[in-house]
């Protein structure tokens, strides 16, 4: 089994050019995946690397997995509290090689640099020591399609749990993380979330609201394809 490697964007960063309007949603963001590596994933067997590329994430595990129910779940955590906050995210799951490049730097660089930080005088460098086709897949895939979609990787199919049901939008074979039940994902939420409110979240009307409140700023096509979301949940 090659390595996993999920990529987990901010819909509509670049195309509104209202930064501020983002600055919540990449805090939140971040703030729960901090949680979801350093509570519920703190282990070296099961640990996970995150990396930040402006407004999106790529997670990846320590260690090449077959268990592809792990991603599945953390995708759907993240894209739920995300709509409950009243922004949407898109991820996409693929797999292949991934490799740790650091013996590539010089030697000077690899000698000054801590956790991927060189100092610059007052200036800062940060490197990202991984290549590989799996983030250049996930990547690609997340591209194929707008909407609030979580991809999958048609190399992936084999992977996915029987109960866990796919659909086809678009070029993009989803899953539908309004509906899917997932343990694991309900454990991640216990876990990071630990004072939910008593009322059971409604995934589905949160992202038809969602849709109404912003659909003069939403292309035709993100409309489209969360609609086929919606219908199929």
């Amino acid at each position: 089994m090659k390595h996993w490697a999920l990529w987990i964007d901010i819909e509509g960063f670049s195309a509104k050019n209202k930064e501020q309007l983002y600055i919540p949603p990449l805090r939140n963001l971040a703030d729960d995946l901090y949680k979801i590596g350093s509570l519920v994933y703190p282990q070296c067997k099961d640990c996970l690397y995150i990396y930040q590329f402006v407004d999106a994430f790529l997670i990846r595990p320590n260690f090449p997995e077959d268990n592809i129910e792990k991603p599945i779940a953390i995708a759907t955590v993240l894209m739920r509290l995300g709509i409950l906050r009243k922004y949407t995210t898109k991820s996409a799951l693929s797999i292949g090689e991934l490799s740790d490049i650091a013996a590539c730097y010089s030697e000077e660089i690899f000698k000054k640099q801590q956790n991927g930080c060189i100092s610059l005088g007052n200036g800062l460098m940060t490197l990202t020591p991984i290549m590989g086709t799996a983030i250049v897949k996930a990547h690609s895939l997340s591209e194929n399609e707008s909407g609030p979609l979580l991809i999958v990787d048609e190399e992936l199919k084999g992977y996915i749990n029987a109960s866990t049901t796919t659909l086809r939008i678009g070029k993009v074979t989803c899953i539908n993380w309004l509906s899917l039940n997932n343990t694991s994902a309900d454990n991640i939420l216990k876990i990071i979330n630990p004072n939910p409110t008593s009322e059971k979240p409604d995934y589905k009307k949160a992202l038809g609201e969602y849709i109404k409140e912003n659909s003069n700023e939403l292309t035709s096509n993100w409309i489209e394809n969360a609609k086929k979301l919606l219908e199929s949940a």
